[in-house]
């Protein structure tokens, strides 16, 4: 059944639901989730499958900015 569960949502991280242009409904059956949002196990579970909903970072280098001002 775990399986089952990763599966499912191993679609949705590889964005191949779009969920932008469905029903709402169907966005929450797509997600396994209800209006009232996920219990406290599956919310930890989710956590472990896709990790934390961090941006990464990008090094920028303040000499190449500069430069691109003066170009």
């Amino acid at each position: 059944m775990m399986e089952d569960k990763t599966s499912g949502l191993d679609a949705i991280s590889k964005e191949v639901v779009d969920l932008e242009n469905v029903p709402l409904e169907e966005a929450f059956e797509q997600l396994r989730c209800t209006k009232e949002g996920l219990s406290t196990d599956e919310a930890q579970e989710r956590l472990n499958i896709f990790g934390y909903n961090k941006l990464e970072e990008k090094q920028e280098s303040k000499f190449l900015k500069f430069l691109g001002f003066m170009w």
